[in-house]
């Protein structure tokens, strides 16, 4: 079935995503190369200096790391039961303590499929958040302490226009708007919107071509020539189940005919059907009473929950 998105939803994660709108581009295409997949990967890097001191002087970052690790995987969890109609499902992978820019980059090099990047900075490391700050992906920084001064840094390179998101906070579950904004990206790059119009300069005036470049969604115009063959081989007696179904669960029919209800739901099969042929995600319909429009409303189509 393919993901319904809400609008709230969608505003919700991009009012959190900052800068990180403009960091989908070769991460969007990757996503698309994988369809299919249902979690969104990050991958965590703890950036600890070589026998660092501060902020504590038993500071144990190997230890750190694994605790920081087993509370990702468990607000994962918690956001996926908090969440059930967002399908919202992500995975937080790797885990490694980096004390260097040529380990940093080392391990970023032997990455595959990773949607995103989460830095925790456990203590101060020279080289390291700059190092980060030049990976060409989503990035969310976590400073959980003032003693890892390299939120300076990021927080310049970020009013300077680097693609990347910044969480200064003793709680870890407030990345959570930027990791549903890096959700929301990978998604858009696994989109593909079916725009159908009799009038294609419509389509062409949103300029389909720096919508995949910018955002990775990729939208495909055309006209209702399909839509209608479908529409007419349309399983009449399922359809008509499914008007019945929808005529049962209603309060009262007030204007619509019987005919019209279950011509309504041909339509329903119709689209359904387009979008499994085409793979797409997405349908928007320009719908006027023109020569080759659809032979009903799209208002009147209500698809059942199944």
């Amino acid at each position: 079935m393919p993901f319904q998105l809400s609008r709230r939803g969608f505003i919700s994660a991009a009012a959190g995503s900052g800068s990180l709108v403009s960091l989908v581009r070769e991460t969007a295409a990757e996503a698309a190369s994988t369809p299919g997949r249902r979690a969104t990967r990050i991958h965590v890097l703890y950036a600890a200096g070589v026998g660092a001191k501060w902020p504590s002087p038993d500071v144990d970052a190997v230890a750190e790391s694994r605790e920081y690790q087993s509370r990702l995987i468990r607000l994962a969890g918690l956001w996926r039961s908090l969440h059930p109609g967002w399908d919202y499902s992500v995975e937080f992978v790797g885990g490694e303590v980096v004390g260097s820019e040529e380990e940093l980059v080392k391990c970023w090099s032997a990455q595959r499929e990773i949607d995103g990047l989460l830095i925790v900075s456990l203590s101060q490391v020279r080289g390291v958040v700059p190092a980060a700050l030049k990976l060409d992906c989503p990035k969310i920084f976590y400073f959980p302490s003032p003693s890892t001064a390299g939120f300076v840094v990021v927080g310049r390179a970020i009013r300077e226009g680097s693609r990347a998101c910044m969480v200064y906070s003793s709680d870890l579950g407030e990345i959570e708007p930027y990791v549903r904004a890096i959700d929301t990206l990978r998604r858009l790059g696994q989109s593909k919107i079916l725009c159908l119009t009799t009038q294609s300069q419509r389509v062409q005036s949103f300029d389909p071509d720096k919508m995949r470049a910018k955002f990775g969604v990729q939208v495909q115009p055309m006209d209702f020539t399909r839509l209608n063959r479908l529409f007419e081989g349309a399983d009449e007696a399922a359809a008509t189940r499914l008007a019945e179904e929808f005529c049962r669960a209603a309060v009262r029919v007030v204007e619509p005919s019987r005919q019209e209800i279950i011509d309504a739901h041909k339509f329903y099969l119709a689209v359904k059907r387009l979008l499994q042929e085409e793979a797409a995600t997405v349908i928007t319909i320009d719908w006027q009473r023109r020569s080759n429009s659809p032979p009903v409303m799209p208002a009147l189509m209500s698809p059942p929950k199944s």
